[in-house]
């Protein structure tokens, strides 16, 4: 039916909340409610050391002199 979450009797309404509760389970899923965090422990620290590492390195490749090839 098109009009589940309402009620017509009496002349009210369902809430909304009722309509939309199967609709937002997924906000429940533990990949969405910060479990994932908990399986990679330090991926965080490693992916920011390796940006800092990243980006010192392309710094230092700037200011270093071109090295000249010997045949």
């Amino acid at each position: 039916m098109a009009n589940e979450g309402l009620n017509l009797r009496k002349g009210s309404l369902v809430s909304t909340g009722d309509f939309f509760k199967s609709r937002d389970e997924y906000r429940k899923h533990p990949i969405l409610n910060g479990h994932l965090r908990r399986a990679t422990p330090g991926l965080g620290i490693a992916l920011g050391l390796f940006g800092v590492y990243l980006i010192v390195d392309g710094i230092a490749s700037r200011f270093s002199a071109p090295k000249k090839e010997h045949h």
